[in-house]
């Protein structure tokens, strides 16, 4: 069991159609789990990062992502089809059929990811008020939601390269980028928030370019790892229709649950800011965390 979860975290490149079930799952869950947790740090960093600077900023990080948790979904939809697709041409040992697959997943992500950006990204004033941001909330961090929404691509590409990966059964190399992804997003956080050094200071917005450039050098690791891995082909198949047929059915009823999921969120934020009494007993209860894991944390170190 351990030498098998050593194995999934090293990357060991094994015959997925010839290995055993329990192991095969093993060595594609774990990287998988990883990467899940990694991409949730992106958000971690930057509310930890943007807190400094006051509620508004970290207001407008927790609507922002209630956005982007509808762009997730879209990203995941299509990375079922571009998973599906390149993991059945890998499994009938077509290695031409599966690079023509995670190419054509290339060029319907930059199409999508293109029209959200053309359409959100100018919208992003309206969209923060949409959610229940106030004007002052809307005049700080309506910069921030523009880059983020706009730089949209980097999400689509990650999740669409690291579903070619793991289709072709390489599972840990979506897991190591996405360790650079986040490295370099906790650096430059706040040199980009506070203007440390020859950085500019950009506050908040500053928080979105850290941790577009941290996707997008992972983007393009995952690119050159892919050219050089030969996973992407210069044919490209005409695979979209498939693409999203079998997108399209997770997108339809994944979207309908965010869609309710960010409704509540800004309901609730609203409601929350408007109650004294609810905003003290949030403030008790995050201190009363806070301090908790500090005490775990003493109590660790004492040993």
């Amino acid at each position: 069991m351990w030498t098998t979860l050593r194995e999934a975290l090293r990357g060991t490149r094994i015959d997925y159609t010839t290995a055993p079930v329990g192991r095969a799952v093993i060595m594609l869950a774990v990287p998988m789990v990883v990467e899940m947790a990694m991409e949730s740090i992106f958000a971690v960093a930057d509310v930890f990062w943007v807190a400094h600077l006051g509620a508004d900023a970290v207001a407008t990080v927790g609507l922002t992502e209630s956005m982007l948790v509808l762009i997730y979904t879209v990203a995941m939809g299509l990375s079922i089809g571009a998973t599906a697709l390149v993991a059945r041409r890998t499994g009938a040992h077509d290695p031409d059929g599966a690079s023509h697959a995670a190419g054509q997943s290339i060029l319907l992500g930059l199409g999508v990811a293109a029209i959200i950006a053309l359409t959100a990204a100018p919208n992003a004033s309206r969209l923060l008020a949409l959610m229940g941001g106030s004007p002052e909330l809307i005049r700080s961090g309506h910069l921030f939601t523009t880059i983020m929404l706009g730089g949209n691509a980097t999400v689509l590409l990650l999740f669409l390269l690291n579903a070619v990966f793991r289709g072709a059964g390489d599972a840990a190399i979506a897991m190591r980028v996405l360790m650079l992804g986040n490295a370099l997003n906790i650096i430059l956080g706040p040199c980009f928030i506070f203007g440390i050094g020859p950085f500019p200071e950009l506050g908040v917005a500053g928080a979105a370019v850290a941790t577009n450039i941290g996707r997008g050098t992972a983007v393009v690791c995952q690119l050159l790892g892919g050219l050089y891995g030969g996973f992407f082909g210069a044919a490209m198949g005409i695979v979209t229709l498939a693409f999203l047929t079998l997108g399209l059915i997770f997108i339809s009823t994944g979207t309908m649950w965010c869609l309710g999921i960010a409704a509540f969120a800004a309901r609730a934020a609203s409601r929350i800011r408007q109650s004294a009494g609810a905003m003290a007993w949030v403030n008790r209860l995050l201190g009363g965390l806070f301090v908790y894991l500090g005490i775990r944390v003493a109590m660790l170190e004492g040993r």
